[in-house]
């Protein structure tokens, strides 16, 4: 079994893990008590006329009890070119959830990332809100998240630019299981400036799952970015697509 993940870690890796985490994705399926995770991994060494060598990876850890749910995940990406690092960037993330009535939950969450490709020396993110339960059918799930959270980054440049900003968190979650082996999961948020409306931020997350064996799944995800005002010489829209592997557990 071992090394079976090893080739397929191998035969599946893809571009690295993007600044966006799928947490939607990683938390939708919730009812179990106790600890519960997922762990997923990339690798790739080329040697031809140049040497490139890349890893990333994500791990989520959470725990329920009753109407208390706790989660973490960390997100890694690494990149180098002939020695030469070109990419590197991480996320940590927790978030506390409340289930307060049958369709709403109280959550309050706290981010620390950075992105070289982006130019973000760091970027912490504090916030709250209610998340509202749209639908919860066995096939289909859907939340509504609205979300104040005040936002601090440290700019890349000459000379570095920080910013201190509010802003609201708008998100939809949506999770279809056509078939037991099957999952698609979409998330879009919508984060503007709370004192400037024309500053904002969109995130689209998409992903399908496929189980493999077990526990063991592929992964493939499209990620769009879009960004009004993004650091100097980054693009407005950035995007992702993503072939990789995970392995839950509980």
């Amino acid at each position: 079994m071992k090394n079976l993940l090893f080739w397929l870690l191998i035969a599946f890796s893809g571009p690295l893990f993007s600044q966006v985490i799928d947490i939607e994705h990683m938390r939708l399926d919730t009812e179990n008590q106790g600890f519960a995770g997922s762990i997923g991994l990339n690798f790739k060494l080329i040697k031809n006329t140049r040497n490139l060598f890349a890893f990333g990876s994500t791990a989520y850890v959470q725990y329920r009890k009753n109407d208390h749910l706790v989660f973490f995940i960390n997100n890694l990406a690494y990149q180098t070119v002939d020695d030469t690092e070109n990419i590197n960037n991480g996320t940590n993330h927790f978030r506390y959830n409340y289930y307060w009535k049958p369709k709403i939950i109280l959550e309050a969450f706290f981010q620390s990332q950075y992105n070289s490709i982006a130019l973000i020396d760091q970027r912490q993110l504090t916030g709250a809100g209610p998340r509202f339960v749209l639908q919860e059918a066995d096939k289909f799930k859907s939340y509504l998240g609205t979300i104040i959270m005040f936002e601090h980054e440290k700019i890349k440049d000459i000379q570095p630019i920080y910013n201190d900003d509010w802003r609201l968190s708008l998100y939809l979650a949506l999770r279809y299981l056509p078939t037991d082996n099957i999952a698609l999961a979409s998330t879009t948020f919508y984060q503007p400036r709370i004192d400037a409306f024309s500053d904002y931020r969109v995130y689209s997350h998409n992903s399908a799952t496929i189980k493999i064996y077990g526990k063991l799944n592929f992964v493939i995800t499209y990620i769009l970015d879009f960004d009004v005002a993004p650091a100097t010489g980054i693009p407005n829209t950035q995007y992702q697509l993503l072939n990789g592997i995970s392995y839950s557990f509980d």
